[in-house]
């Protein structure tokens, strides 16, 4: 979950306050991706330890690569329709290509 606020904390870096110390401006850009990337390298690994069916585990690692892309391409300078229309969308995709596996998929 956190991996997918990042690209928003990096969308708004030039708008937040100084006070508010978001993780963009305590770590700066490349921190926060390299800190997303350890994550979502974290995630990739669990999912391999915990998730029992092998089709989801698919799922899992394609998701977690389209959010690494995405993360990649988050940059304050980026138009803001990146972060409102393709990170956001990662999630919707996620639960249907989930359910989607679980309902047709198993019997592969």
């Amino acid at each position: 979950m956190i991996c997918l606020i990042l690209p928003f904390d990096l969308r708004d870096l030039q708008k937040d306050e100084k006070a508010l110390k978001t993780l963009p401006q305590l770590f700066g850009v490349n921190g926060v991706k390299v800190l997303g990337f350890i994550l979502i390298s974290f995630t990739a690994f669990m999912a391999f330890k915990t998730v029992a069916v092998d089709v989801l585990l698919y799922v899992e690692w394609g998701m977690l690569l389209l959010l690494a892309i995405a993360l990649y391409g988050a940059s304050p300078k980026r138009s803001p329709m990146f972060t409102s229309f393709w990170v956001e969308g990662i999630p919707i995709l996620w639960f249907v290509a989930s359910i989607l596996t679980l309902t047709f998929g198993l019997g592969l």
